[in-house]
C-alpha cells in the first residue's frame, strides 16, 4: 500500500492477474486437487487498479450525480473474483448508476476511515448511497518510509499479543464503534448501509446486514459468486 494524491491504496495503474490471497501457485495447486468442472478451472480474473490504487472507475470518470460509495476490505474489493462477479458492480449495474469502490484488501478500520473522510472532504458532490464492509477491528497500518504495511493475526507473535491486548481491553472494539458513529452521523442525507461478515461483531450497533457464505472464490477464502449475488439482492431491498 502507499499514499496516492492522499488517498491509501495499490500500485496505481498497474493490471494484475493475481492479487493478496488469489496468487498463481494457489490456482496450480487448486487446478490438481478439485474437480474438472471447477468454475476458476479455466475463468480469467483481472485486477485494474486506477491512478488511485483502487479497482475502480477513475474518478474524473464518474457520473457524480449519480453513484454509490463502496468502501471495506478484501470482500468488497472482490478479491477472487472478476469485477462483474463481485456485489458493487452488481448492485450499481442493476440500479442503472455508477460505483466508485475504496475498499482495499487486508485494511482495517484506520484506512477504511482515511480514504472515506477523505472522500467525502474532497469530493462535493454527495453519492446516493454509502455501503460500508466492516474490516476486522483487529486490523492496521504500520508506515514503512513512504509504504503502508498491513497488520493483523498473521503478522508474528509481537503483533499477535498487542492485537490480544488491545481486544483483552476493549481497544478495538472501541475503535469500531467511534467510526460507526462517525459514518452513520451522514444518515440524515446520506443513506448508509452497514455490512459485516461475522456475526456478533455489531453490539450496541444497529442496521447491519450479514454477507452470508455460500460458495467461495478462486482462491477458496473468500466469499463466492453466488454470496455476492445474495447480498446484492438484500441490498437491493434496501436501496430501491
Amino acid at each position: 500500500m502507499e499514499f496516492n494524491q492522499g488517498f491509501i491504496g495499490n500500485v496505481p495503474n498497474k493490471s494484475l492477474k493475481f492479487s493478496g490471497s488469489d496468487t498463481k501457485e494457489k490456482l496450480m495447486y487448486n487446478r490438481i486437487v478439485l474437480p474438472n468442472d471447477w468454475y476458476y478451472r479455466t475463468a480469467k480474473i483481472t485486477y485494474n487498479h486506477n491512478s488511485l490504487g483502487h479497482r475502480s472507475i477513475e474518478p474524473k470518470n464518474l457520473n457524480l450525480d449519480n453513484y454509490i460509495l463502496f468502501t471495506g476490505c478484501s470482500h468488497t474489493e472482490g478479491i477472487g473474483l472478476e469485477l462483474e462477479k463481485t456485489f458493487p458492480y452488481l448492485v450499481a449495474d442493476k440500479l442503472g448508476c455508477d460505483y466508485y469502490n475504496l475498499a482495499l484488501a487486508g485494511t482495517g478500520i484506520d484506512v477504511m476511515m482515511h480514504n472515506l473522510s477523505l472522500w467525502l472532504g474532497k469530493i462535493k458532490e454527495r453519492p446516493k448511497a454509502i455501503v460500508v464492509q466492516w474490516p476486522d477491528e483487529a486490523r492496521f497500518q504500520l508506515t514503512v518510509g513512504s509504504q503502508l504495511r498491513s497488520m493483523g493475526i498473521w503478522s508474528g507473535e509481537e503483533i499477535t499479543r498487542f492485537i490480544a491486548d488491545g481486544s483483552a481491553n476493549g481497544f478495538f472494539s472501541s475503535r469500531k464503534k467511534i467510526a460507526y458513529n462517525f459514518i452513520n452521523s451522514f444518515s440524515d442525507d446520506i443513506k448508509i448501509i452497514n455490512i459485516d461478515i461475522e456475526p456478533g461483531n455489531t453490539e450496541n450497533m444497529e442496521n447491519f446486514l450479514l454477507f452470508h457464505q455460500l460458495d467461495r472464490a478462486r482462491d477458496l477464502m473468500h466469499f463466492g459468486i453466488q454470496s455476492n449475488e445474495k447480498l446484492t439482492n438484500d441490498l437491493l431491498t434496501i436501496l430501491r
